[in-house]
Parts: structure tokens; sequence; C-alpha cells
């Protein structure tokens, strides 16, 4: 719960504990210990001390899915450089349905590894395809860079494919354990033990409150000299992925039998939102690999 009464929260009062729910207030998280903790956060006090103190999600009344203070801290903090082992490689691909963009039919085509332990975001492609040869060979080289770095020897890689798409998910497993053989290569699959993610407002809704949680402790980070086959890495990255993850919104629409429905995306007005579903979707992949005992065999292997 938090600890701000809905009439107080109205009318702004966020910078103390409200006197109405006082006696919901632990004894280790006193008004003046609150204070004390502000204080300390410095300038991205309001938000974190909103968070942490009194329960309270700044995002909660608007639209935005994610607080731009802690957004802008991941984007703009200081890479890192990968010293120790890497145990697991998280690849996530999310080959789009598809959109008419000028007189082509093409879908863009993301690929997304991160670093386990860690939360490091190794590499990135964003691709525009139109025929599966298009990104077959640009989705192996990502791989063969990825494992070819320094710690990453003997690291399992993962691989979790967005499965909207029809056999996409199943002809990208073939096509990798094709190339690199059988050995240390997992791949996610669903309920059904069919290979894949499907993408639905649960599983988005699952991304985002992951997403929150990893943004509120700053957990997660880019590696320096992030792995991309983009010309511009520094657009790719402090440009368009952090447009991205600034513009997903929360959709509510009232239906006429007087209940909502809730959707998330950041396709409005022509915008994108293919880099950010594919943090989203790994977040949840990586969520399910460390939490569901289906893989503990493969993972101990």
């Amino acid at each position: 719960m938090t600890f701000i009464c809905p009439a107080c929260r109205e009318k702004g009062l966020l910078s103390e504990a409200c006197r109405h729910r006082k006696d919901a207030v632990p004894s280790w998280n006193s008004v003046e210990k609150m204070q004390l903790i502000k204080a300390m956060l410095m300038e991205d006090g309001e938000a974190q001390f909103q968070m942490e103190t009194l329960g309270i999600n700044p995002t909660d009344n608007r639209p935005e899915c994610f607080d731009p203070i802690f957004v802008r801290r991941m984007f703009e903090k200081k890479p890192v450089e990968i010293r120790d082992t890497i145990r697991y490689l998280l690849l996530t691909v999310d080959p789009a349905a598809g959109s008419d963009h000028s007189d082509k039919r093409h879908s863009d085509y993301v690929f997304m590894t991160v670093a386990y332990p860690g939360n490091i975001i190794m590499a990135v492609d964003a691709l525009d395809v139109i025929e599966p040869q298009d990104y077959e060979a640009q989705l192996i080289d990502h791989i063969k860079r990825v494992r070819g770095l320094p710690h990453t020897e003997d690291a399992k890689l993962v691989i979790n494919v967005e499965s909207g798409t029809g056999l996409e998910a199943g002809h990208i497993r073939r096509l990798v354990k094709d190339y690199f053989g059988e050995d240390n290569i997992i791949c996610m699959t669903n309920q059904r033990r069919k290979p894949g993610m499907v993408t639905s407002e649960v599983t988005k809704a699952r991304g985002v409150d992951l997403l929150r949680q990893h943004l509120g402790r700053d957990e997660i980070k880019f590696m320096n000299n992030v792995i991309t086959s983009h010309n511009d890495p520094k657009k790719l990255l402090k440009g368009d992925f952090q447009r991205q993850v600034l513009d997903f919104k929360k959709i509510v629409t009232p239906r006429q039998n007087g209940t909502n429905s809730v959707r998330y995306s950041g396709k409005e007005k022509d915008k994108k939102d293919d880099l950010i579903m594919s943090l989203l979707l790994g977040l949840v992949a990586a969520d399910d690999f460390f939490r569901n005992l289906v893989y503990y065999s493969e993972k101990h292997k």
C-alpha cells in the first residue's frame, strides 16, 4: 500500500508522509527517516523518494509507463567493462510482423543480447527486412560477435523469439542450432512447449513491471562499445532506444459495459516500439528462465 491517502495525493502533498495514514507507516520507515533518505538522494530525490518510501509509482497518474528521471539515468550513465565471467547470454529476437513503408512491405527485426549476471546490454541490432535472407546472416554475425568477446567463451546462449509470426520462432531456433550446434544453446518455449514467446497484453504488463523495478534499482547497464551493425550507435541507443522507452504508454479505453480495455504500445503517430518491446520481452524471458524449473536441467548441464 501507499502511505499517502487519495485526498492528500490529489493536493500534491507528496514530500511528506500523509498524516491521515501515519499509523500505517512501519516503525522502520518513520517520517524523519524518510526526509533523511530524500536529502541523501539529491537530484533524483523526489521520484525515488516517492517510490522507495511512500510506495508511490511516479508513473501511476500518466500514460507513460516509465519515469523520465530513471530512464535518462539508465541511458546517460557510464557504460561498463565486462571483467567477470558471463554465465548466460539471453538473446531476444523480435521478428515484427511487418508494416507498410513507402512501396515496400518490410519488417523491423531486432536482436538484443543481455549478459547475466549483471543485466548488461551487450548488443543491439535493428534491421529493415523484406526476405528471411535479409536477416539470417546478420543474426549469425550478431551471435558470433557476442560470443567472441572475453568472458563469454563458456556462456550458455538462451534464445527467446517473439512467436506471434507463425513458424518464425522454430525457423530461428533451427538456423542457430544448425550453425552453432546443440552445445550451450537453450531455446525458450511457451506453455505448450513450442519455441518462442507469444506477446500478449499480460506479457507486456509483466515486462513493464519488471523494467520499472530494474530502473528504480538502477540495475540495467550498457556494455562499453555495445555491439551493433548500425552506422550510428549513439543515435540508435541514446536517440531511438531512449525515445522508445520514454514514449511507451499504457492506454486505457473505456468499454460500453463499464469496464476498461488496457493495452501497451509506443506506436502512436507512426512511432516505433520494436526496441523497447525487445527489452521487455527479454526481461520476461529472463524472469521465466531463472525461476522456472522447466529449465533447471538445461541450466545445469
